[in-house]
């Protein structure tokens, strides 16, 4: 997912949100029995929202990612002797 997060704004949003208006139009005249026209209407309402959601979670996760710093390595394991402790 990492291509996706680099791509500029403009473009998530001209990918997403076209796809959730259509989604969102499908499943009001489909699942939830609305007339065509007032799902044309939720769909771009609720479309607009959830694609401003995915892309708003994914540039939250991509700041996350690059303000992290990466965990140190673990510190080696303890010299081991033979029955005797070494000083």
């Amino acid at each position: 997912m990492l291509w996706w997060e680099r791509r500029h704004i403009a473009v998530q949003v001209g990918v997403v949100l076209p796809l959730a208006v259509v989604l969102m139009w499908v499943v009001h005249v489909t699942l939830l029995g609305q007339p065509m026209g007032r799902g044309a209407g939720y769909g771009l309402f609720w479309g607009v929202i959830v694609a401003f959601v995915i892309v708003g979670a994914t540039r939250s996760e991509r700041a996350r990612r690059d303000s992290t710093p990466p965990p140190p390595p673990p510190p080696p394991p303890p010299e081991r002797t033979r029955g005797r402790m070494r000083l």
